[in-house]
């Protein structure tokens, strides 16, 4: 997200999104924060690239959530 754009999607999303463990689609989610506790330990070369797009997958699966539940409603930013 653009900075100047930081501001306009903090204020849509939720301030909390609860997610069960027994979610069968709860495992994507832990394995991407699995992998970025990793790169965060690691020193290689590209790390805060990497690190970056790990956390906006993180974003999308999160989003991915609540969409799920509302699949049959088509409409709001989320849609």
């Amino acid at each position: 997200v653009e900075p100047e754009h930081t501001e306009l999607l903090a204020s849509l999303l939720p301030d909390l999104l609860y997610l069960r463990s027994s979610d069968e689609e709860a495992g994507r989610l832990t394995r991407i924060v699995e992998l970025i506790g990793e790169e965060s330990l690691c020193q290689l070369a590209g790390r805060e690239l990497v690190m970056g797009r790990l956390v906006e997958i993180m974003l999308v699966e999160v989003l991915r959530r609540p969409m799920l539940q509302i699949e049959g409603q088509r409409t709001g930013w989320l849609s």
